[in-house]
């Protein structure tokens, strides 16, 4: 019995050692691409909303422009990394610049909902009830 378990130990650990090595990688390309595609998605959400007020598209500008700053440095880092903490710091970045896009989307969406005349707004940007492309991020902060 106790060869059945320590087998079963070693045929678990390296069938899933390679996994747990992928999903620790420092590759930043991928976190690039999603962060680029978010940002992507709002700079496209904001075209044709100079009828927003000032001050609710200077914050979701803001969050923008933080995202577009994030992933400049993550580019940076990730073309030519001096060793494995620069890739690591690039790959920081990278999410950091996925998670400000997400914010600023998130920002947009809910002054986009409260405006007047906007009901019909439950949808824009695939923010359903329940359903996110952007699943990074909690709608209920923890405190």
């Amino acid at each position: 019995m106790r060869r059945i378990m320590l087998m079963t130990i070693c045929v678990f650990s390296l069938a899933s050692g390679p996994a747990i090595v992928l999903a620790q990688s420092l590759d930043c390309q991928r976190p690039i691409q999603r962060a680029q595609k978010s940002v992507d998605k709002v700079t496209d959400d904001l075209k044709g909303m100079e009828s927003m007020p000032k001050d609710q598209l200077d914050h979701v500008r803001a969050l923008l422009d933080d995202a577009k700053k994030t992933l400049d440095a993550a580019r940076e880092g990730c073309e030519k990394p001096q060793d494995d903490y620069a890739r690591a710091r690039a790959l920081g970045d990278a999410e950091a610049a996925h998670g400000y896009a997400t914010a600023a989307d998130r920002l947009h969406f809910t002054y986009m909902k409260s405006a007047k005349g906007m009901s019909g707004m439950k949808n824009m940007s695939g923010m359903q009830e329940g359903k996110s492309d952007m699943s990074g991020m909690s709608t209920n902060p923890k405190k």
